[in-house]
């Protein structure tokens, strides 16, 4: 526990604040950030839907159309794609084993230029990957939105790849260069720290870059990077471990967005690299499932220099990089063709009310939202909590987020209802009032002995109020363990009506641990009446800790705290209740 309370306090009190937090660009609405297409300008056609489309998803395909997309990503400066070869992998990608992406994710590297998102992808691996054992493979980088390629990346290099490509790349707030100068301008982006033993060399971003330098950065790192050459990428979310919409939806929007590009001549596969044209990748979850398909479009600016294949284009041009990045949910098939004849090519949204979800245009200087290094979460144990008001914490802007269900931990998949820590609290309630243990017990310690008979509970009827997962396993072992007759309703218990069945005596007792107000008020008729006695019901009471075990607390003690940081650095975060 303390050292989760350490990792907590350096996520408080980091000492240096994320430099999106004081760039020069600017939030802005879903109608100034992108340009929408106009019937008067693109053509009356222009945002229907395509009519030669015969895809299709499945007739199950449901997703969230009712909350406002727009402006519920946060905000990121850099996207790191790794070449996996991969169409799906593991539910978190860190945990892919001896990968790059577990070397960043668990080895802590976070970039010193802004939020970066990491994502596995189905770029192909080089043919040396495979000569390799596990852990020591090397792959491809995809750096975004500067469209520089890292290559031979291992895990054991991933930090070289954070502080030498990463941490000085173009992000998503950098400005643009002027077209008509010659050279681009240099940031004031501060070098990587020379290493302890190793001679000081005086460096610049442009140099770790290989823009333009009198130092070479290869005396640094044995990685080396070229430029991407394609005018525009389009990345597909495809994790079905995550989601099976993903799975479902990025095969099919590949194979339409494929028909249309190769139709102008811009289709490029995933092992054409000639200059111009637009890539297709899959990429691993980048978060709002329920609102798949989420496509994500990487643009450079339009120009004479990535349309002709056979001009070798500027230094310039090339070293810009991405000028917008448009993220959409809620695409499917049909939209394919107006995303590449607008999004793709021109930089303009079509349906912006419905499918625009944020993005970046650092020719307007403009961003959908503004990343704060702290943000408002509110953090509760359990996957439900009805204490809280979910809509209120919505309106007022806060996440909150719950943890796994208490079969969540590495025993889940062996685990059986009938062994949750729920389902023994309530065997332990159901033997402790039938065997009056609680009476008993306080009559032989204030120096007494017998304190009266107990019921057996072979032929009695036991009562479960909802036939749930844990309802079941309840019921189970009130017919097998111990005899008895089970009714069951689905409704809740109405406490007030409970109560007063049990003061008649109308019951034989109740065992209770979940009450409408908790904790039980002092003056609580739960705790001052004197049960068992003048023809009252017997009851035991217990505190709502059916499921506080201590080896479940510390785990979701534990997932809080990662969650915490996945908040804090922009990360999608699981398990939201809200």
């Amino acid at each position: 526990m303390n050292s989760l309370l350490r990792r907590g306090t350096s996520f408080l009190f980091a000492g240096t604040k994320s430099p999106l937090a004081d760039s020069a660009t600017t939030t802005a609405s879903e109608n100034t950030l992108f340009t929408r297409v106009d019937p008067s300008i693109d053509g009356e056609d222009c945002d229907r839907d395509c009519v030669s489309c015969t895809l299709r998803y499945p007739s199950k395909f449901d997703i969230d159309t009712g909350d406002k997309l727009y402006g519920n990503v946060k905000g990121w400066a850099t996207h790191v794609l790794i070449a996996t070869g991969k169409t799906d992998w593991v539910r978190d990608v860190a945990d892919e084993k001896g990968s790059v992406m577990e070397a960043i994710e668990k080895g802590g590297l976070k970039p010193s230029n802004g939020i970066m998102k990491l994502s596995a992808s189905n770029i192909p691996v080089p043919d040396e990957y495979h000569h390799h054992e596990l852990g020591k493979q090397p792959t491809t980088a995809l750096i975004l939105p500067a469209f520089t390629v890292v290559e031979h990346v291992t895990p054991a290099l991933a930090s070289d790849l954070i502080t030498y490509f990463v941490n000085p790349a173009l992000t998503t707030t950098s400005p643009l260069y002027n077209s008509n100068i010659s050279e681009p301008p240099s940031t004031n982006t501060p070098p990587p720290e020379p290493d302890p033993g190793t001679s000081t060399l005086t460096t610049s971003p442009s140099t770790l870059t290989g823009t333009s330098s009198s130092v070479d950065y290869t005396a640094l790192t044995p990685l080396r990077s070229r430029p991407c050459l394609h005018t525009a990428v389009i990345l597909l979310c495809s994790q079905r471990t995550r989601d099976a919409r993903c799975g479902q939806s990025a095969p099919l929007l590949r194979r339409e967005f494929e028909r249309h590009l190769r139709a102008r001549g811009l289709y490029r596969d995933l092992n054409d690299e000639r200059l111009g044209g637009v890539g297709i990748y899959f990429i691993s979850h980048v978060g709002g499932h329920k609102y798949a398909a989420n496509v994500i479009v990487y643009r450079r600016r339009t120009n004479s220099d990535f349309a002709d294949s056979t001009t070798e284009p500027s230094a310039v041009s090339i070293e810009e990089g991405a000028v917008q990045g448009i993220w959409l949910a809620r695409v499917r098939p049909e939209d394919c063709e107006g995303i590449v004849k607008f999004t793709v090519l021109q930089g303009k949204v079509v349906k912006p009310a419905s499918q625009l979800r944020g993005g970046f245009d650092r020719e307007k200087g403009l961003r959908s939202s503004h990343p704060s290094p702290i943000s408002k979460n509110l953090l509760t144990t359990g996957h439900r909590n009805r204490a809280i008001d979910l809509q209120g914490s919505a309106e007022r802007g806060i996440l909150v987020t719950g943890t796994t269900g208490i079969a969540g931990g590495p025993q889940k998949q062996s685990s059986l209802p009938s062994h949750s820590p729920t389902t023994q609290h309530t065997r332990a309630l159901i033997l402790g009032l039938a065997r009056h243990i609680s009476r008993d017990d306080a009559v032989v310690k204030s120096g007494g002995w017998q304190g009266g008979l107990a019921m057996g509970l072979a032929g009695m009827t036991l009562g479960i109020l909802g036939l749930g997962t844990l309802g079941r396993a309840r019921a189970r072992i009130g017919i097998l363990a111990f005899g008895m007759q089970v009714i069951a309703r689905g409704d809740l218990v109405e406490e007030t009506a409970l109560l007063k069945m049990l003061r008649d005596g109308r019951i034989k007792g109740a065992a209770l641990y979940v009450f409408d107000v908790e904790p039980l008020p002092g003056d609580s008729q739960w705790r001052t009446t004197r049960w068992g006695v003048e023809g009252r019901s017997e009851v035991l009471l217990s505190p709502h800790m059916g499921y506080a075990e201590e080896e479940i607390m510390n785990r979701w003690y534990e997932e809080q705290a990662e969650k915490v940081e996945r908040w804090l650095y922009g990360k999608e975060v699981e398990t939201k209740l809200l």
